[in-house]
């Protein structure tokens, strides 16, 4: 396609947004026409079959035999949005609608005008004509909302506000009542999408549960029905894919792929499997199997760009994230560049700007795109506020990421799934670093990387790692330390992340050469007031006996021994013990340094 093109998958960093787009045969108001036009019918007959080329020199046949025939240029009209070519979409689109007019058929017009305000939204991004061709679809409906046309009316404006960004409460309210017409109509196809659409606007609102329902609903009856409508049956199967990509859903996501992948083998309809391999793959990398998702990626993104361009932009601003995780720079860069403008684009180029070191120009992008993702969007700002609060914290700017924080954790409060509340104390654990509040930084680092590896995510649990480990070699707990950094070595190089792997090993390095130094030193690093209270812990007096000796509170005393223990990288039940171990194998009493 040329022109603006507003892509039919709207994702982020954490997902996809599918919906209402629904393409339907052309009606047979006329049966006799069809019965005297053979080319008519057997375009109706290769669309059954997913035939798009086929179709469309079918209905241009047709049309030629008969100029005056609305349904030929309908179908025309629907072929020619799969093969794709822009230019017949709008301008068979805008015949089929005057034909009907012409024959009194103000329904069939009316669903024909709301397809010309999507149209010229999607493909030409005018949305003052899009608005337009819908109000005159609205007028042309007005009294006969209950009838088939009026259905798919309904269904096209809500993808409408989608497009445009109403509150997700509006599309919410919309999609529910175009569903509750679809079923009453027994129009399954489009009770599902509407019922698929209705989810994602509860999920962008962060009410996650009631909108896994309706999703779970819409495939179900997509797959229990004998659907005449392949393309609205794929886009619902697709969407409940983007939906659990969005809200990281691995076991449901595997679950829907295979029913996908059955649904397209049996009708022969291969695209549903091109539009779901994106999704999938954000399953597989998200999981650590990166080879096989960068081959369902590179199929999906070549058979997405030769059939459907829109689609193929989820696919690209996938590949672009697994090239950056893979320490493959230039080759991420490349592909971003194609796509720079994109919203699904934008986390990811900012992720790379960070990685580079350019923190600003990551902060500038970020912000950029939050100012165009609503406020109850919250799982589309969630993936962004993640990146920006790091960047914010890496410039020094914390006091600025202490308030896009407490965005974030509302939001995984809200939206409640496990990954983003790992992504929330991942966030605190790196602002608490920053500001030297060590303890606070342990707790929360560990708990980021406990919930990412319970979620199954090992590069995004391996990072937290590495950040627990340098919190660690702050406290002085060496030994801690070097075992974080070397999980999350581990842990990036089975996974194929290079640069991250090499950054965690250099962290290893220094934690290590921390460790020998210590050992050189003995209790070296130890305070004057602390290397006494070393003394009598190894000579096994009590915390109160050591506050009694030294004039002391009991409290300040357990503070002394809890940096002790930090410094000689112990802990645990036995750190008492090996304290007094640690101070009998020196050759001599502990050197301390002068208290201030």
């Amino acid at each position: 396609m040329s022109g603006v093109t507003f892509p039919l998958i709207v994702e982020s960093g954490l997902g996809a947004e599918f919906g209402t787009l629904s393409v339907t045969s052309p009606k047979q108001t006329h049966e006799q026409e069809s019965s005297h036009n053979p080319a008519l019918q057997a375009g109706n007959e290769a669309l059954s079959a997913a035939d798009w080329p086929r179709a469309f020199e079918l209905f241009r046949k047709a049309a030629t035999q008969n100029p005056s025939s609305a349904e030929a240029w309908a179908g025309i009209a629907t072929a020619a949005y799969w093969i794709p070519d822009e230019e017949a979409i709008l301008e068979a689109r805008e015949r089929a609608f005057h034909l009907y007019c012409e024959r009194g058929d103000t329904q069939e017009a009316a669903e024909m005008a709301a397809w010309l305000g999507v149209d010229w939204l999607e493909l030409r991004g005018q949305e003052g004509l899009a608005n337009g061709w819908m109000q005159r679809a609205s007028r042309l409906i007005t009294g006969r909302r209950t009838t088939r046309e009026g259905v798919r009316v309904a269904q096209l404006s809500t993808r409408l506000l989608m497009l445009t960004g109403a509150p997700a409460s509006k599309v919410k309210r919309r999609a529910a009542r175009a569903a509750t017409l679809a079923r009453q109509m027994g129009m399954p196809e489009i009770e599902a999408l509407m019922l698929a659409s209705e989810g994602h606007a509860r999920l962008n609102v962060g009410d996650v549960r009631n909108a896994i329902k309706c999703l779970d609903e819409a495939a179900a009856i997509i797959l229990s029905s004998e659907c005449t409508d392949l393309t609205s049956a794929a886009l619902t199967l697709c969407s409940l894919m983007g939906a659990c990509e969005r809200t990281r859903d691995f076991d449901r996501a595997r679950q829907w792929c295979a029913a996908a992948r059955q649904f397209s083998e049996d009708r022969g309809f291969p695209v549903v499997l091109s539009i779901c391999r994106p999704h999938y793959a954000a399953v597989l990398m998200w999981r650590g199997h990166w080879p096989e998702a960068e081959e369902h990626l590179r199929i999906g993104s070549r058979e997405l760009t030769e059939f459907m361009p829109p689609f193929a932009v989820g696919a690209l601003a996938l590949m672009g994230s697994l090239r950056w995780k893979q320490g493959r720079w230039d080759e991420a860069e490349a592909i971003f560049e194609q796509i720079r403008l994109e919203p699904a684009a934008q986390v990811g180029i900012a992720e790379l700007a960070a990685s580079r070191g350019d923190d600003q120009t990551a902060i500038d992008i970020v912000e950029r795109h939050l100012r165009t993702v609503a406020i109850d969007d919250k799982l589309e700002r969630g993936p962004a506020l993640e990146v920006l609060i790091r960047c914010l914290i890496s410039s020094g700017d914390s006091g600025l990421a202490s308030q896009h924080l407490a965005e974030l954790k509302a939001i995984a409060g809200t939206v409640g799934s496990q990954s983003l509340r790992a992504a929330a104390a991942f966030a605190e654990g790196m602002l608490a670093s920053a500001t030297a509040r060590w303890e606070d930084a342990e707790h929360l680092l560990g708990d980021a990387a406990g919930l990412y590896e319970r979620e199954g995510a090992p590069f995004e649990s391996a990072r937290a790692r590495t950040e627990l480990a340098q919190t660690l070699c702050q406290r002085g707990r060496l030994d801690a330390a070097a075992r974080e950094a070397q999980v999350a070595d581990e842990s990036f190089m089975r996974i194929g992340a290079r640069r991250e792997a090499d950054r965690a090993g250099q962290l290893l390095d220094q934690i290590n050469n921390r460790r020998k130094a210590a050992t050189k030193d003995g209790a070296g690093v130890l305070t004057a007031r602390e290397g006494e209270v070393l003394t009598l812990l190894a000579e096994g007096r009590s915390n109160q006996e050591i506050a009694e000796s030294l004039v002391l509170s009991v409290r300040t005393v357990e503070r002394h021994i809890s940096n002790i223990y930090q410094k000689l990288g112990l802990e645990g039940r036995n750190a008492r013990t090996a304290a007094a171990a640690h101070l009998h194998r020196v050759s001599a009493p502990p050197s301390v340094a002068r208290s201030a």
